[in-house]
């Protein structure tokens, strides 16, 4: 008797049908795979494989035990897979028709009430903007009520809204509401009471680069930060709640004729962080901005200019008195200086005044602002420092006084200044400097022909009554050379486009330590 296993002639024709099928069904699964019309596992092509091969086998072998073997091991290989599909989450992988309506629907829905919610906001702003041309000259305004739509859509604590002018090369606060935390280090000088640390956030100067402000202006993309503490960008002053950082939203505003904007939305520590669908939110509202920012700053743009052509024209005409434009004589040293000034611009300033025999005082100040209010400033700034100077009160002395001055003063638009002031002993030559904001002090020593920064990063004046400022004692010889120079000159451009720099300054002083100050201050100019 054959093996009991030995294949039988009625068993042929069912293995083959069975061998044909199984390939049929991996054609298929190829097929689905390929179109991605479903999900397919490895399992099944695996299973389905071994199954046809054991059908051919055993039709080749004439022995069913091969066949029996491969069904039994494509059975074991399935049964774990089959065993996680069926207790595993359920999944839809197809729609039927009244599904997909259903979905359709639903997203049309939504989409339909992001609209509502978009033409109602842009409704808003657009209001808003109308009552700012009506009744104000000044974005402020505007940007407040903008910002007071932002914290109420994503229940933040705090707004702060920074814009950058077209002559200033660092963004400055235009809209503060709520609780803004400091995101800086705060001076030691400055009070730890809110009061005080908002009018300090009000006033602060933020360059372009070096801190998150900057950073986000020019990002192309919103930034979310849900923890404070584990960011390097952002320091932690206090645990107040108007100290303490907890999680920030920045976002760049695209405004026209601004050369760069941001949005900053704040929690502190002890509120839960922002989530993504409150980034979404944020993002959603300042899109709805661009829809009527530009009719507004196109109307505003146009007042400042009208007022700028009645008020400019005199104010550049006063301004002028208060440039020297022939210097006195002295026996110890040569003078040279040049100055261009922008359309309306009245904010440099520079004075030289031999008040008593051993001082010789050289000022130059940057004021902010233009037209009638800086040169304002400007005039003030000079009937001060023509009093201290005669005192003996020393360099960083008198600008705290001009300081304190200005803080007192009550102007409804920024009233800061930067400035380096030379006070020159001729009987001993030496010189006593100081400098406050963003005036650059260049230092050329002959003996060593090496040029060196001099100036002190410090607050300009009219920032904070606190602010203090150092003395520069400084011994000078024959053929050393001071430069001072506002940012305007070291941020200008050629027509190529190339910006100056202080390496271009520096190399112009190299070129020319051996002239007299005027044609170093012409050679400069070229």
């Amino acid at each position: 008797m054959e093996n009991a296993f030995q294949m039988t002639s009625y068993i042929a024709l069912p293995l083959v049908i069975i061998a044909f099928l199984a390939l049929v069904h991996l054609l298929l699964l190829f097929i689905v795979k390929t179109r991605s019309t479903a999900k397919t596992s490895f399992i099944l092509f695996s299973a389905l494989a071994l199954f046809a091969l054991g059908a051919i086998y055993s039709l080749y072998s004439k022995n069913t035990f091969i066949f029996v073997c491969a069904t039994l091991i494509s059975q074991i290989a399935l049964l774990p897979y089959l065993f996680i599909l069926a207790t595993g989450f359920k999944k839809n992988y197809g729609k039927t028709k009244l599904q997909e309506g259903q979905e359709q629907n639903r997203l049309s829905n939504i989409s339909q009430e992001k609209f509502n919610d978009m033409f109602a906001l842009t409704k808003d702003l657009a209001e808003a903007a109308s009552q700012s041309i009506s009744h104000s000259t000044d974005i402020n305004e505007f940007l407040d009520f903008f910002a007071s739509k932002l914290i109420t859509a994503t229940k933040a604590e705090g707004c702060a809204i920074l814009l950058a002018d077209e002559f200033e090369n660092f963004l400055t606060v235009h809209s503060l509401l709520g609780n803004f935390p400091p995101i800086y280090k705060l001076p030691e000088s400055i009070e730890l009471e809110k009061e005080a640390v908002q009018e300090h956030i009000k006033n602060m100067q933020f360059q372009f680069n070096g801190n998150i402000f900057g950073e986000a202006a020019f990002s192309p993309v919103a930034l979310l930060i849900k923890n404070a503490s584990k960011d390097k960008r952002i320091y932690q002053n206090g645990s107040e709640d108007f100290l303490s950082c907890g999680s920030f939203i920045f976002m760049p505003l695209r405004l026209p004729n601004t050369s760069g904007a941001v949005i900053a939305l704040s929690r502190s520590s002890n509120s839960p962080s922002f989530r993504e669908e409150e980034l979404e939110e944020a993002k959603f509202i300042n899109e709805s901005l661009a829809t009527v920012i530009m009719p507004l700053a196109s109307f505003l743009e146009y007042n400042e200019h009208q007022e700028l052509n009645k008020e400019g024209e005199a104010a550049i005409k006063f301004h002028r008195f208060l440039l020297q434009e022939k210097f006195p004589k002295f026996n110890t040293f040569t003078l040279g200086c040049w100055t261009q000034s922008a359309e309306y611009i009245c904010g440099d300033y520079y004075d030289v005044s031999a008040v008593r025999k051993d001082r010789i005082s050289f000022v130059l100040a940057d004021v902010a602002g233009k037209g009638m209010h800086s040169f304002t400033i400007t005039a003030m700034l000079r009937a001060m420092l023509r009093l201290a100077l005669g005192t003996m009160q020393s360099s960083a002395k008198i600008l705290e006084l001009l300081n304190k001055a200005l803080c007192k003063e009550t102007f409804t638009q920024d009233h800061f200044a930067s400035m380096t002031l030379i006070n020159y002993n001729p009987l001993t030559q030496n010189a006593q400097i100081s400098t406050c904001g963003r005036t650059s002090l260049f230092f050329y020593n002959a003996g060593s022909n090496d040029v060196s920064a001099l100036s002190i990063s410090s607050e300009p004046l009219g920032i904070s009554n606190e602010s203090s400022y150092r003395d520069i004692d400084l011994a000078l010889h024959s053929g050393d050379i001071l430069v001072i120079c506002t940012d305007g000159l070291l941020e200008s451009f050629n027509e190529l486009g190339v910006q100056y720099s202080s390496e271009n300054l520096v190399n112009a002083i190299h070129a020319s330590c051996t002239l007299s100050g005027e044609k170093i201050a012409e050679h400069i100019k070229q």
